[in-house]
């Protein structure tokens, strides 16, 4: 899934935008990496339980929607992300989404 920016610019197929009008995402938790929080692809996570964000912009819209926010460029928090979630689920299970 990805937001707008990612499936305009061809990184993923327009299928997986997440918003109004793409995908209403139903998950326990939602990682936002550098996503800023148009209304539209907030709308899109309204079902999720906990949203984790990452952004540099402190007043970012979807910095006020997470549970937990780190105000901190995404590509410099992602490596830290990656290797918690591989030692909390193991290296097999990261990026499996069916929990």
């Amino acid at each position: 899934m990805g937001s707008w920016v990612v499936c305009d610019q061809g990184h993923l197929p327009g299928e997986r935008q997440v918003g109004a009008f793409g995908i209403l995402v139903t998950a326990g938790c939602y990682f936002a990496l550098g996503i800023s929080g148009a209304p539209q692809h907030l709308q899109g996570i309204t079902r999720v339980g906990s949203v984790i964000a990452v952004n540099t912009d402190l007043h970012a819209e979807m910095i006020k929607r997470a549970d937990l926010a780190i105000v901190a460029d995404a590509q410099a928090v992602m490596p830290a992300l990656l290797r918690l979630l591989t030692e909390w689920r193991g290296p097999n299970d990261v990026g499996r989404s069916d929990d």
